[in-house]
């Protein structure tokens, strides 16, 4: 257990605070802060290839639910794929109900007694990863407490209102379809260099909200950062995309005077996810900007 990405745990989970700027070795995100099906469902995912974000792993479980034959992933959190390799897991171990008990904020999240269910299913760096997790953090309720994951309160019914796969019979059919995980491939790269890391195109390319964050790469204010981040989609990563990408998360309204669309994207609305975690402030629709070839 020597690995470099095994001796960052402790460090994370005990020290790391910053919520905002991304590393190597960064926290978690055990559930994902979008409301994923509201636009997937109206993108035709059946039979594409996919590149999407690690993140939480739950856009690798709902493309695969959507039909895509290839989701690749990347991130600049090596963690992040520890956590989707736990999803896929997860799904091929466990119950929908078990699945939800774990995930979820509730008695029994992160149970050691669930993950001894799970691990059957995981192997090499991923199984070092949680077994090393779960050895410094053997009670589940000092795991939940630690800075390794992110703070975000998922209970069931929010948790299901913005994952596809955990509706009504789609659980069983995404367990039908998660060995297409086995075949994943995963680039550990922030998303400038992401053009020079690939060696094939995708149908379709899924960015979440990496906008956000995009000012700390350029060193620029918001809207600049995401004028210069936008060229960067159409004239650098548009380059491995066969259909559009999906470049823009915003959440709540939150950056609309910035969404001109022009000939070649256009804008998805949908429910907010704020709406679905039944946040206490009111909520306009979220939406997601796209990028035709």
């Amino acid at each position: 257990m020597d690995d470099e990405f095994l001796k960052n745990v402790y460090k994370v989970a005990k020290y790391y605070y910053d919520d905002i700027f991304f590393e190597k070795y960064s926290r978690i995100y055990k559930l994902t802060t979008e409301n994923i099906c509201g636009y997937l469902n109206q993108i035709n995912m059946k039979d594409k290839s996919i590149l999407v974000p690690a993140a939480s792993g739950d856009h690798l479980l709902n493309c695969i639910l959507k039909g895509a034959n290839n989701v690749d992933l990347f991130d600049i959190n090596y963690y992040a794929l520890f956590m989707a390799e736990l999803k896929i897991a997860a799904v091929k171990s466990l119950s929908k109900e078990e699945f939800i008990r774990y995930f979820t904020n509730g008695r029994n999240a992160l149970s050691s007694d669930i993950y001894a269910k799970i691990r059957l299913y995981l192997n090499g760096d991923a199984l070092l990863f949680w077994d090393k997790v779960y050895s410094l953090f053997p009670n589940n309720n000092d795991l939940k407490k630690t800075n390794l994951f992110m703070k975000d309160n998922y209970y069931e019914d929010s948790l299901i209102s913005v994952n596809d796969y955990l509706k009504d019979n789609n659980y069983n059919y995404l367990k039908e379809r998660i060995n297409i995980a086995d075949n994943k491939k995963f680039i550990n790269t922030n998303v400038i260099d992401l053009p020079n890391k690939l060696d094939k195109n995708y149908d379709i390319i899924l960015l979440s909200n990496i906008q956000d964050y995009m000012k700390f790469t350029y060193h620029l204010d918001y809207l600049r950062s995401l004028e210069k981040y936008r060229e960067f989609i159409k004239n650098d990563l548009m380059k491995y995309c066969n259909e559009c990408i999906v470049g823009e998360y915003f959440y709540n309204n939150a950056a609309a005077p910035s969404l001109l669309s022009d000939a070649s994207d256009e804008t998805l609305y949908f429910d907010s996810i704020n709406k679905l975690l039944s946040l206490t402030y009111d909520s306009t629709d979220d939406q997601v900007k796209i990028y035709k070839k």
